[in-house]
């Protein structure tokens, strides 16, 4: 049963208040939100290719209106490859570094 409008501006306000008090909550909940939000992507970058093959093939079989398909199909299948760049960008970024400071540098 979906909640009133009423009732998501509570839960709302009350994740706010949340987020405010516990950072630890705020930080837990940004990391699963990256995690679901990188896996959609993942799902899409690998459907999307299957897709446009499919586009590609059914505007090949049909007659004048094919090509738009072929096109439509092309588009989708190198789509995923502007798709795949956040995800290795973003995984690199999200871990602290590890690197061990030289003998005589300052920590930071």
């Amino acid at each position: 049963m979906p909640l009133s409008e009423y009732e998501q501006r509570i839960l709302r306000d009350l994740e706010g208040s949340l987020r405010d008090c516990e950072p630890r909550f705020a930080a837990i909940e940004r990391r699963v939100q990256r995690r679901h939000r990188r896996l959609l992507l993942i799902i899409l970058c690998s459907l999307a290719p299957l897709a446009g093959i499919g586009m590609i093939v059914l505007g090949a079989l049909t007659g004048g209106g094919g090509l738009v398909l072929a096109v439509f199909g092309s588009v989708l299948l190198a789509a995923p490859c502007l798709g795949v760049g956040p995800l290795w960008t973003s995984r690199t970024t999200d871990r602290p570094s590890r690197e061990t400071p030289r003998p005589g540098a300052e920590l930071p």
